[in-house]
């Protein structure tokens, strides 16, 4: 009371500590250094609190392992103790109140508290109250009126454990009943915590009312995408349900379950879904129940690509039940087109799907739908590398955002707009609609949606070669995702890029488990593989993953019926294989069908076609087109902005010009070594910084090599030795692995240097400057 009167007094509130602090603090206390995923179980269980901190700690040291220890459950006797203190020090009375408060829960309402505490008039609970505020066991809730909270959850569980089981059970039956009349016809609005005490008084009373609870508790749940809630009270009935026959509310709990699980699980099991749904779907069907058989058949979770699923089934039976031209058959001929584009790489179908659905959603005037359409037709657009006319589509479907809030289709057009805009080197139009992608994830709380929103920011650091920005992202995508095939792969090869092999090597093996889970065609999973081994290869010529990335191109091209990124994607791989056995029938094949790709960057990898084209011309021998190529794709990035394509281009090019090796080619192949140089280092890229050093001191070399007669270059002397031995231009090429083209472009300059009319006058100036013989 004095101190309080002094003026330089202040109170201080003290909170618990964070998670990083309790991870010290257990590492201090116990010598074991705990997982992220046990550090937040543990400041979870304790709230931070110091006391119970070291308590479970000096409990959980004695296992050999902490991971998923069954003590987390259970009260350390330290903490018991302490809590017990504490609570000793109230009245008989006050103690039995709190007792049947920690059975409401956590936080509990005086109202409540009241009707089940009948034998004491309202005036002593209301001391009683006070009595155990004055304590602070428990505190009152901030903005609302009679509420209050434990002030720790153990102190909460301490005093729930003291009545027998019996006792607990039919407390739970009275709570759940006071609940029910206190709330009276907006009970349904309080379905989770009425599910809750129903669902542990169920031996006593039965579970139909657990049940009913459960059900309406998941599909609100899933209205506020509260997915992993949803699916524990789904989860939680069905097991009350099991072995017994289908009905309307097994049906519905189904289909609750299927729709929360679509938006959880791992995008291996989205064939569980389905088959959780079709049973669902099977019931309402078979029943005439038309309005939940379409909200199956339409839920608008994201497809698998190249993997059929039996999605498109799900979608035409349901689309048997409704009339042609109604809205409803325009919500499933959107959803319908999606999963064939996406799923079969059926695009002429999904076209004409997604066209009858417009087709209806003007007719009706159904912005809902309109938006929903574009933005799923832009999506398999994109997919076909129809980057142009999905982008179109996208800018149709945005301004619709404004008018009705439709969180799916709205994640769905931006994330289609910032592969269009990274295929077309648009980093701008990549930010603007890669950051509201993440306020939409995490709005959704779609784990497969907050994946893909963390990964196309991750893209735009890679594209610009912020490597911290992009691992950043890239860890938070894959703890969301472990096994996501795009996450693996542009981790990958950020870890090689920035010289990390062993970490590289090491996500590259995760990539292929993935592949190695996934049936055989033309997937995301095998054409990722299939292209980023021998992305690898280039990076560093680690060369160990060849075979696989051989036999997953063969998986993509194992069936007619595919996605054209997935058709580039092999193509690209195919193209790099080629290079690396110098097969020029392969590359010449590659060549012609990847060049309508050019002038585009490779989704996912992010590589640039033409710098693709450029190396699939120098392996057919055609320097001076390879040339062309390059420095489309250095145009290109150039006006992007994409840091590392810049460099590997700069470096690619170098080496055709070296070889290539025409007046000026030396002098501008260094100039493009030193660009390449200076952009790896800044950025951190050690492999292509060592390649372009070994290539500036082999050109450093070749200056200070004698220089032949006539300003002849090194390769137009090979190319006149080869002329005076007889040899025709195609025996030339030939021999020298180079192009037609590029023999005549050499033969024309050797003339020219020689002041030769023709090739036997060119002939004579090799004889007479012993150049037949010296070299």
């Amino acid at each position: 009371g004095d101190i309080v009167r002094q003026n330089v007094f202040r109170r201080l509130t003290l909170t618990g500590l964070n998670e990083k602090e309790v991870g010290e603090l257990f590492e201090t206390t116990s010598g074991i250094s705990p997982s992220p995923e046990s550090i937040r179980a543990i400041h979870g269980r304790t709230e931070g609190n110091p006391l119970f901190v070291r308590e479970l700690t000096r409990m959980l040291g004695k296992e050999s392992s902490i991971e998923g220890a069954d003590q987390l459950l259970s009260i350390p006797e330290g903490i018991k103790e302490t809590i017990g203190r504490r609570i000793s020090r109230v009245s008989e009375e006050c103690h039995q109140v709190l007792v049947t408060a920690s059975i409401i829960g956590r936080e509990f309402d005086f109202s409540v508290l009241s009707a089940l505490k009948d034998e004491i008039s309202e005036d002593q609970l209301l001391r009683v109250v006070d009595e155990a505020l004055d304590l602070h066991l428990i505190d009152e809730v901030p903005s609302a009126i009679e509420r209050y909270q434990f002030s720790h959850a153990l102190i909460q569980e301490t005093l729930a454990q003291e009545p027998s089981v019996s006792r607990r059970v039919r407390l739970h039956a009275r709570i759940g009943e006071a609940l029910e009349e206190l709330y009276g016809s907006d009970m349904d609005a309080h379905a989770s915590t009425l599910a809750f005490h129903f669902g542990r008084a169920a031996s006593v009373i039965g579970d139909r009312k657990m049940v009913h609870y459960c059900l309406l508790a998941g599909e609100q749940a899933l209205a506020a995408y509260a997915h992993e809630e949803a699916m524990e009270h789904f989860q939680r009935a069905l097991g009350v349900r099991d072995g017994q026959p289908m009905d309307t509310e097994i049906a519905s709990l189904l289909s609750g379950l299927g729709m929360a699980q679509a938006a959880t699980v791992e995008r291996h099991r989205i064939h569980e879904v389905i088959d959780t749904l079709s049973r669902a779907l099977d019931y309402f069907t078979e029943n005439k129940d038309i309005d939940r058989a379409v909200a199956i058949a339409e839920y608008p979770f994201y497809p698998l690509l190249g993997q059929r699923t039996g999605n498109s089934q799900l979608i035409a039976s349901a689309l048997a039940l409704v009339p042609p031209e109604s809205p409803e058959a325009g919500r499933l001929l959107s959803r319908y087109g999606r999963v064939m584009g996406t799923e079969e790489g059926e695009y002429d179908t999904a076209e004409q799907a997604f066209n009858q659905a417009l087709e209806i959603a003007r007719k009706t005037q159904n912005t809902r739908l309109e938006l929903q359409t574009l933005a799923e037709a832009a999506n398999v657009d994109m997919l076909f590398t129809r980057f142009s006319e999905s982008l179109r589509k996208v800018d149709q479907a945005i301004p619709l955002t404004r008018l009705i809030e439709d969180l799916p289709a709205e994640a769905l057009a931006r994330y289609t707009a910032v592969l269009d805009h990274l295929a077309l080197g648009n980093l701008a139009g990549m930010r603007r609609h890669a950051l509201p992608l993440i306020k939409i994830s995490d709005r959704l709380r779609d784990r497969f949606w907050q994946t893909l929103a963390i990964r196309c920011n991750e893209d735009i650091a890679h594209l610009t070669g912020n490597w911290a920005v992009a691992c950043d992202y890239s860890d938070q995508g894959l703890q969301l995702s472990p096994d996501e095939c795009r996450n693996l792969s542009t981790r990958t090869m950020l870890e090689f890029q920035t010289g990390n092999p062993v970490e590289g090597r090491a996500y590259l093996e995760r990539l292929l488990q993935v592949a190695a889970n996934t049936p055989p065609g033309p997937t995301l999973e095998h054409a990722l593989v299939a292209l980023t081994a021998p992305l690898v290869t280039r990076i560093c010529g680690e060369d160990h993953f060849l075979a696989e990335a051989e036999t997953a191109t063969k998986a993509v091209f194992s069936t007619e019926s595919r996605l054209t990124y997935m058709d580039w994607d092999a193509r690209t791989a195919l193209a790099l294989l080629a290079e690396n056995r110098s097969d020029t029938d392969l590359a010449r094949q590659q060549y012609q069908l990847l060049l309508p790709y050019a002038g585009t960057v490779l989704l996912f990898v992010m590589v640039s076609t033409d710098r693709m084209l450029g190396i699939l011309a120098k392996t057919m021998g055609n320097l001076d087109l390879a040339i062309e190529h390059f420095d489309s794709s250095l145009g290109f990035c150039r006006d992007a902005g994409y840091l590392p394509e810049i460099a590997w281009a700069c470096c690619d090019c170098s080496d055709v010009l070296v070889q290539r090796n025409f007046s000026g080619d030396q002098e501008r192949a260094r100039t493009l070594l030193q660009e390449s140089l200076s952009i790896s280092t800044d950025l951190g890229m050690p492999p292509l910084q060592q390649r372009c050093q070994v290539r500036l001191d082999r050109l450093d070399s070749l200056s200070t090599s004698p220089s032949y007669p006539g300003g002849l270059s090194k390769r137009e002397v090979e190319v006149l030795r080869l002329i005076a031995a007889g040899k025709s231009n195609r025996e030339i090429a030939e021999d020298l692995v180079i192009s037609l083209n590029t023999v005549a472009n050499h033969v024309s300059n050797i003339l020219i240097k020689t002041d030769a009319a023709n090739r036997t006058e060119a002939a004579t100036f090799a004889i007479r400057h012993n150049l037949v013989e010296s070299y």
